[in-house]
């Protein structure tokens, strides 16, 4: 599913590149370049694209992606949900290859020209095979708020005692009621990261420092499938983590 065109490849052209990109940014580094252009093994590799992604000079390219045709199913969904090629056929969503295709440049593109949102369903991302880019995926537009930062670094160095003083008035607790359908729209939209797929659907909180109480994923989720309350409403059944 990976063309590779040695002729564009920087190491071919000029023989003292240092371009490694590709190479770096493999998960599990079965990708070698040398001035005799780029190979890797086909029967290890789980086609999870960053290469593709990362190429400068499209000397790696997806096979069968074509993201202008994927621009025009979009076009005629007015919610649209991409999915990759593991997940099932469902009813208004776009089957593409592997998020990790999706580079900086292409989701500038998707973003652009429409005019609604798109979402990506990560429901299969977390017992994918590649599942490391995931992260990648998530954390590109992620930042938690320097105050918050350095409160959590604050926490950590306290006594039990005044820990808990804190928690209890910054922290919050996030959980999923049992109609949560799994869409991870609110993965995506959370500007901090503390909403993972892997909980979703879970009720117990988790990465609770990183939650700032925004209440975005809140009121982004149209079936009120989410909740968010202070920390110290659940300090008996949710200890700090």
């Amino acid at each position: 599913m990976i063309n590779v065109t040695n002729a564009r490849c920087s190491c071919v052209r000029f023989k003292d590149s240092t371009c490694t990109w590709c190479v770096e940014i493999c998960p599990h580094k079965i990708l070698k370049v040398s001035n005799n252009g780029l190979c890797f093994d086909e029967s290890t590799c789980t086609y999870c694209m960053l290469c593709v992604s990362v190429c400068p000079t499209g000397a790696l390219e997806e096979k069968y992606f074509n993201l202008t045709n994927t621009i025009a199913q979009i076009t005629d969904i007015p919610l649209p949900v991409i999915r990759c090629r593991r997940n099932i056929e469902l009813k208004g969503r776009v089957r593409t290859s592997c998020f990790g295709f999706f580079s900086a440049e292409y989701l500038i593109i998707l973003h652009f020209s429409q005019q609604k949102p798109v979402q990506f369903n990560m429901t299969e991302c977390g017992s994918c095979s590649n599942r490391e880019i995931i992260q990648i995926f998530l954390n590109c537009s992620k930042y938690l708020p320097r105050k918050r930062e350095r409160l959590n670094l604050l926490i950590e160095m306290l006594p039990k005692e005044k820990q808990r003083l804190l928690i209890d008035t910054f922290w919050f607790f996030i959980y999923f009621t049992e109609v949560c359908n799994g869409c991870t729209a609110c993965v995506g939209l959370c500007p901090t990261g503390a909403i993972s797929p892997s909980q979703l659907g879970k009720r117990k909180p988790f990465r609770s420092k990183l939650c700032t109480g925004c209440m975005l994923c809140t009121e982004f989720c149209s079936q009120e499938r989410i909740k968010v309350e202070e920390y110290a409403d659940n300090t008996l059944t949710h200890p700090a983590i």
